[in-house]
């Protein structure tokens, strides 16, 4: 237990860093209307032409 009490702060302090690392990135979600191509695929089974 007193080891994780210990490995806390480093943990805490790289969540900081990656989250300084990404501060410019915005996520947002769109709506993708019913029948269109783009409904139900995920976008990791998408394909590069």
């Amino acid at each position: 237990m007193l080891a994780e009490l210990l490995g806390a702060p480093h943990i805490v302090e790289r969540l900081a860093d990656l989250g300084r690392a990404f501060a410019g990135i915005v996520g947002d979600q769109i709506r993708i209307a019913p029948g269109s191509p783009y409904d139900g695929p995920h976008a990791a089974d998408a394909v590069a032409a």
